[in-house]
């Protein structure tokens, strides 16, 4: 089980940085020319909408993680020696 935890941790925390990296060229087309703010256009309300996203997905990646290690360092300690 806390294996599944760590992948699914490690899947969400990278996916989380990824969208991160392209939030920008997700929300902008490559013919959007604007000299004012940029959040006041409905495309960076869309990026910050995405970069809000990623950074759930990243704390969430990230306490999986901790959760699963964790985890894992508690039943190393609490398992009993094996006796060969």
């Amino acid at each position: 089980m806390p294996y599944a935890v760590l992948l699914i941790g490690l899947l969400s925390l990278l996916s989380g940085g990824i969208l991160r990296i392209s939030a920008r060229p997700l929300s902008w087309p490559d013919v959007a020319v604007y000299s004012g703010d940029p959040s006041d256009t409905a495309f960076g309300a869309r990026q910050a909408a995405l970069e809000d996203i990623s950074l759930f997905m990243m704390i969430l990646g990230t306490g999986l993680l901790l959760l699963a290690v964790q985890r894992l360092l508690v039943r190393e300690k609490v398992r009993p020696p094996s006796s060969h």
